[in-house]
C-alpha cells in the first residue's frame, strides 16, 4: 500500500491538487481483515489509475491550450483561463481540440472582413468574446463577410458606371478586391461570389480598365 499511497500524492502534486489526507480505513481496510485490506487496495488502485488518466489528458491539452492562447492573442481576445475540469476531464482533449479548431476557422474569416472593411474605408471592427467564440459565431461572421462583399460589389458597379476618370488608387483597389478577394481565395465570377479553383488565373492590373461585369 505504501508505494500506491506515495504515487497518489505524487500524481496529485503534478496535477496541482492539494495533498490527500487518508483516513486509516482507506489504507488498512474498515476492520483490518485481509478482505477489507484487499478492498481498500482495490479502491486506492482505482484512485491512482484515475489520477494517471487525468494527468495524461492534462499533458495532451497543454500544446492545444498553447495554440488557443496564440489564436486568441491574434484575435485580440483576453487570455483564456482554463478550469481544472477543462484540462483533466474525460472530454477535455476533445473539447479543447474543438475549441482550437473553431478559432482556426474563424480567424481567416475575421481577416477577410477586416480586409474588406479596409478597402471600403470603414473603421476596424472590434469583436466581443461571444462574437468569435459563441456557437453561432462562425455563421454570423460569414454573413457579415458576404454582406461586406455585396457592399463592395455595389461599389465596383458604381465605379464602373461612373464617367469620371479613375485614379491610380481606385484602379488598384478595384483590382485587389476583384481578383484577390480575401485570404480564403474568394473571387467574383460574372457578378457572383464563389471559391477560387485551380483553373482560375489572376489577370494583371492593366486589365482593370476592361472590367464591365
Amino acid at each position: 500500500m505504501v508505494p500506491l499511497h506515495d504515487e497518489i500524492h505524487s500524481l496529485r502534486q503534478q496535477l496541482g491538487m492539494p495533498r490527500r489526507v487518508f483516513k486509516e480505513p482507506e489504507l488498512a481496510g474498515k476492520d483490518r481483515t485481509n478482505g477489507a485490506f484487499r478492498e481498500a487496495l482495490k479502491d486506492r488502485t482505482k484512485e491512482r489509475d484515475e489520477l494517471r488518466e487525468m494527468l495524461a489528458r492534462m499533458k495532451l491539452c497543454e500544446p492545444i491550450c498553447a495554440d488557443i492562447h496564440k489564436l486568441r492573442d491574434n484575435l485580440h481576445l483576453p487570455k483564456r483561463q482554463f478550469a481544472f475540469e477543462e484540462l483533466t476531464g474525460v472530454t477535455s482533449v476533445d473539447d479543447r481540440t474543438a475549441e482550437r479548431a473553431h478559432l482556426q476557422t474563424i480567424k481567416p474569416i475575421t481577416e477577410d472582413i477586416a480586409s474588406l472593411r479596409k478597402q471600403l474605408e470603414m473603421t476596424p471592427r472590434n469583436y466581443q468574446e461571444v462574437e468569435l467564440t459563441g456557437k453561432t459565431s462562425i455563421p454570423d461572421r460569414v454573413k457579415v463577410f458576404v454582406s461586406s462583399a455585396s457592399t463592395f460589389k455595389n461599389f465596383v458597379r458604381n465605379e464602373m458606371s461612373s464617367k469620371k476618370n479613375w485614379s491610380k488608387r481606385t484602379l488598384s483597389i478595384l483590382w485587389l478586391r476583384r481578383f484577390k478577394l480575401c485570404a480564403n481565395s474568394w473571387v467574383w465570377d460574372h457578378g457572383n461570389l464563389r471559391m477560387m479553383n485551380s483553373s482560375d488565373q489572376l489577370p494583371s492590373k492593366t486589365d482593370a480598365r476592361s472590367w464591365r461585369t
